[in-house]
């Protein structure tokens, strides 16, 4: 999905104790202009959802990369973007059927965090999402069952382990086809 005539390039601003990373230098002049008048975002530690992230990321070490984002508000603001679009009538149904394939919909946050604990590294992701999974999130099978970890040599250096469900792939992809 194209979006016509805007640059995306983003522009990195320090002030005080705020790092900004826009699109646009009108939009770093807004975001500054706010911090000025004190009308600032609130910072993420006052977000019970980033809070809640944050407590089901815990472990031990110290957290060398963190990464989070409010998908929810995310979406609701590329959602109303489209209605200032030229082709807003012709891009709305495609970003409904994007946003439904991915499973999207009812996504809220994703966080993300890599830890050295002075042995190893170990990184844990969470995606925190409201009512079922759907469309691709749907073919990441969850499950309780223990990790096979027995047949992982002991001289390897790194291990990836994943369940999906490979016939809803299909069953997807098909999907999208018709």
């Amino acid at each position: 999905l194209r979006v016509p005539d805007v640059d995306f390039s983003p522009e990195f601003t320090i002030s005080g104790h705020w790092v900004l990373v826009t699109t646009g230098a009108s939009t770093t002049d807004a975001m500054l202009a706010a911090i000025a008048a004190g009308s600032a975002p609130r910072p993420l530690a006052h977000s019970p959802r980033y809070a809640d992230c944050q407590r089901r990321l815990q472990g031990q070490g110290v957290p060398s990369v963190q990464v989070y984002a409010d998908l929810e508000t995310l979406l609701q603001q590329a959602e109303a973007s489209l209605k200032d679009l030229p082709e807003a009538s012709e891009a709305a149904p495609k970003v409904t059927q994007v946003l439904d394939i991915l499973g999207l919909r009812g996504a809220k946050a994703f966080a993300s965090v890599t830890r050295y604990d002075g042995m190893e590294t170990a990184a844990r992701s969470i995606l925190l999402t409201e009512g079922p999974r759907t469309g691709l999130l749907k073919l990441l099978a969850g499950g309780n069952d223990p990790i096979p970890l027995a047949g992982v040599g002991k001289d390897a250096h790194q291990i990836g382990v994943a369940r999906y469900d490979l016939a809803g792939f299909w069953d997807l992809a098909r999907q999208v086809i018709e």
